[in-house]
């Protein structure tokens, strides 16, 4: 996977930094799911985020916008 790039080359090696993430020693962010809950189209998704191997739990404010057919 190729790394996110934001439009600035300064701002984008210093977000991978030991400064920052340290994405060369913990190059993934991991999310686990714990509970959600929908009203129509909007709802919540509550779990676990992990960065720099460290993890807190968060809530998440997520939108359906649909589905398709295939991949």
């Amino acid at each position: 996977m190729a790394p996110v790039e934001y439009g600035s080359h300064s701002r984008d090696d210093h977000l991978r930094s030991p400064d920052f993430s340290d994405a060369g020693r913990r190059p993934a962010a991991t999310f686990a799911g714990r509970a959600a809950g929908w009203q129509r189209t909007r709802g919540q998704l509550a779990g676990n985020l992990t960065i720099g191997g460290i993890t807190r739990p968060v809530t998440l404010q997520v939108e359906y916008l649909g589905h398709v057919a295939g991949p």
